[in-house]
């Protein structure tokens, strides 16, 4: 699809995939639905991966 990244370079754990481009979220290739915040907590969940966050960066993430 011109315009988009490769497959390769969007967020991925498992069966999840994250397009940020999209704004959306699927799984096993079938659409998660969510809210804004989830998707904005999911995402800062993958990039942390090996580190838990702190409350102050969910909260500035999710709030700001």
């Amino acid at each position: 699809m011109p315009g988009r990244r490769p497959y390769q370079s969007l967020p991925v754990h498992g069966e999840v995939v994250v397009d940020t481009a999209a704004h959306t979220v699927t799984r096993s290739a079938a659409p998660v639905d969510q809210t804004s915040r989830e998707f904005a907590q999911l995402l800062l969940l993958l990039k942390s991966r090996g580190r838990l966050p702190s409350r102050q960066q969910l909260e500035a993430r999710l709030y700001n």
